[in-house]
């Protein structure tokens, strides 16, 4: 890792058409469901609440009337997947199933939210088996950074108002992310359609700006 290295907790957020959702702009949109979201919920009912564990079916009852539960079987799916999968990638670079166990009950439960950060330094307590990066690599690395943060537009906030401009409508086509190896590169767009509507609230007419997503796809480039 180089010195501005960074690893984070892997707590995925579901977003499906069971999940819970909200009206906009007269469109549907899904709000995602986050796995820590849930498996906390009843955290808290045990530890702060203190339910005792024959009243947890009420607790999760109580959830379920509130989130479809088709959408907290993929939550469940979810956590057990990445686990898996962490358990796997950790495989490949460590041979202690024990410490391999510790590192991903660490990264997927103990640590509480996505955006905690994690450093090399905190790395290596986890168990990870984390190199420092030497003063040419580390510039390397960060070179290739800023390649890619020209490429994904990192600098550059994604604002409707200013894709459009003048016209009244607009495709625009739109890089997320990168996967890159020395043979192979692939992106990951969407494209969307935008265009100038009006929307009338409380008897008032409003203009706004409706975006549609059209496609999500990888693709070689």
């Amino acid at each position: 890792m180089g010195p501005f290295g960074q690893l984070s907790p892997i707590d995925p957020s579901i977003t499906t058409p069971h999940g819970p959702s909200i009206q906009q702009d007269g469109q549907v949109q899904f709000i995602p469901v986050s796995v820590e979201d849930v498996a906390n919920y009843f955290a808290l009912a045990r530890s702060e609440a203190k339910v005792p564990e024959e009243k947890m079916n009420e607790v999760f009852a109580r959830l379920s009337e509130r989130v479809n539960p088709l959408a907290l079987g993929a939550v469940y799916r979810a956590r057990e997947q990445i686990g898996m999968l962490a358990k796997k990638l950790l495989k490949r670079h460590l041979n202690d199933d024990k410490n391999i166990e510790r590192i991903v009950n660490s990264l997927t439960r103990e640590l509480l939210s996505h955006d905690y950060v994690i450093g090399r330094s905190e790395a290596k307590d986890l168990g990870l088996p984390i190199e420092e990066a030497s003063d040419e690599v580390a510039a390397l690395m960060w070179r290739l950074y800023q390649d890619f943060a020209d490429e994904l537009k990192l600098s550059q906030p994604w604002i409707p108002e200013t894709e459009l401009g003048t016209q009244q409508s607009l495709k625009k086509v739109n890089c997320r992310a990168v996967i890159e190896s020395r043979d192979k590169k692939h992106g990951y767009y969407s494209s969307y359609e935008m265009k100038r509507t009006s929307i009338t609230k409380d008897g008032v007419k409003y203009e706004a700006i409706q975006t549609k997503l059209v496609d999500d796809s990888w693709k070689p480039l």
